[in-house]
């Protein structure tokens, strides 16, 4: 994040900031800030995403911003399971590995190859052993 234009960290500082002012109020410690981000673009009618859960070295929240583009995103292993289509400017906030308790994991997701053009994406998180590490699962 260090690397990355000030908008960008901007953006990051305060969606942290937020998501821990609610998370405090409601009793779960502060989010960690996140130290990471990675920009994906998939052309259109490839790059799906098979049903997963985000390595454990991925803690705090992972927010994933859809740039341009669109696509079908599905949260698998909660209680209703969920899916719709991400839109330009849409904001997708997962929960992490060990966040807010040592016990959380990040819920099983999956994301459908665009249909109508290409979709780009940015995708913050806080990574355990910095930027880059931990993809070793």
């Amino acid at each position: 994040m260090g690397h990355c234009e000030p908008r960008v960290q901007q953006v990051g500082n305060e969606l942290i900031s937020s998501l821990s002012f609610g998370a405090v109020i409601h009793g779960y410690p502060p989010i960690p800030s996140f130290n990471e981000v990675t920009w994906t673009r998939y052309p259109q009618g490839t790059g799906h995403i098979t049903a997963h859960r985000d390595p454990e070295a991925y803690g705090g929240v992972i927010a994933i911003f859809t740039l341009f583009g669109g696509a079908a995103f599905q949260v698998i292993d909660t209680e209703i399971g969920t899916q719709w289509t991400t839109e330009p400017g849409d904001v997708v906030v997962l929960r992490g590995h060990a966040w807010p308790t040592s016990d959380a994991k990040c819920p099983g997701h999956a994301v459908e190859a665009p249909t109508e053009s290409d979709r780009m994406i940015m995708t913050l998180c806080f990574n355990s052993p910095g930027a880059g590490g931990g993809y070793d699962v």
